[in-house]
């Protein structure tokens, strides 16, 4: 019972402390674990899909596909061969921004995001992706010895 009900019932000279706490309703948790839900079969025909639109040169629908996967089953990304379909891909975002499609456009970043992520994992906080900072070549300056004056 919530607070509004308990006032309803009882005059104020009659509330407690305990009667103003909030009662959390009961939620049910959704379960879903792609590891028991998604036989290999279905692996195998969802790539087939992803294989069909590299085919296609549907880059919008790869990108898509590929995405799905590697959310699902973030270990068998490198399944996907992602490395002969990104130009595919980058090509499909350039064509997005010269032609003023700025849903497409944000949609295939997004995409090309998620793809490009070291990690990608669902926990219960969300989708986390995690990208590792660019390396660099530089080599750090290592400061000049004290000069001496003699």
């Amino acid at each position: 019972m919530g607070i509004r009900k308990h006032f309803e019932k009882k005059p104020e000279s009659d509330l407690k402390l305990q009667d103003l706490s909030l009662e959390q309703e009961e939620t049910k948790e959704l379960k879903f674990d792609p590891e028991t839900e998604i036989s290999k079969t279905d692996w195998q025909a969802m790539k087939n899909e992803l294989e069909s639109d590299r085919q296609d040169n549907d880059w919008w629908a790869f990108a898509h596909q590929a995405m799905r996967l590697k959310i699902l089953f973030p270990d068998k990304a490198s399944e996907l061969d992602l490395d002969s379909a990104w130009q595919g891909m980058k090509d499909k975002l350039k064509s997005d921004r010269q032609n003023n499609r700025w849903r497409d456009f944000a949609t295939q970043a997004m995409f090309l995001k998620i793809l490009a992520a070291d990690e990608v994992k669902v926990t219960n906080q969300g989708l986390e992706i995690t990208m590792l900072p660019p390396e660099s070549f530089k080599s750090e300056k290592k400061p000049r010895p004290e000069r001496k004056n003699f």
